[in-house]
């Protein structure tokens, strides 16, 4: 990595989960960060760690995204639930499309951190899924949730429920992210044809 990379550093005292549960969070992150890119390190300190994160250089629209880049978007989620590991945070501040590429940035090193004086998941509040939530975890739901608001119209409750009924349809399947988009783009296909 270079001189441009972007580097954050956590008190470990802040990062709430086990030292063994943080390094192979870690160590899974840069596994798959280095093959989908950017690619992100973590450098551990006596008392900090630092993620230090290669910078990309920013292309298009991360809101709105094209039928393509949602699909897109969809495998890297399911290629990373394949590895064990949830982002939780999946959102338009979290994406970035540099030419033909998309990537998931900002994979946080543990997903409840000491925060502000309190304890706080790492979640954007409209993309965390109500069971997550009740169960005080961030789970594929928050993931496939992130995801479904991707589709111009989803509501937080119209994402939630699509997530959850893609995860019960297809929890013997590593698949649920791109199951998710297939049939949401069914549904409008179906609704464009009712018009």
């Amino acid at each position: 990595m270079g001189n441009s990379d972007i580097r954050k550093t956590y008190n470990l005292a802040d990062l709430i989960c086990t030292r063994e549960a943080l390094e192979r969070r870690c160590l899974a992150i840069e596994t798959f960060t280095s093959r989908f890119g950017p690619e992100v390190r973590f450098e551990f300190g006596r008392t900090t760690l630092t993620r230090v994160s290669r910078r990309i250089p920013a292309g298009g629209s991360r809101r709105h995204l094209a039928p393509c880049q949602r699909d897109r978007l969809a495998r890297l989620i399911d290629k990373a639930h394949a590895s064990k590991l949830v982002h939780g945070d999946i959102c338009p501040k979290n994406l970035i499309i540099s030419g033909d590429n998309l990537y998931i940035l900002d994979w946080e090193p543990c997903l409840r951190q000491v925060r502000g004086g309190g304890i706080r998941f790492v979640v954007t509040p409209p993309c965390f899924h109500p069971c997550d939530r009740l169960s005080g975890s961030i789970t594929v739901l928050t993931d496939l949730m992130g995801l479904a608001r991707f589709w111009p119209g989803q509501t937080a409750l119209s994402a939630s429920r699509l997530a959850s009924a893609a995860l019960n349809e297809n929890r013997q399947s590593p698949a649920a992210a791109l199951a998710l988009a297939l049939d949401i783009e069914a549904r409008r296909g179906a609704g464009a044809g009712q018009a």
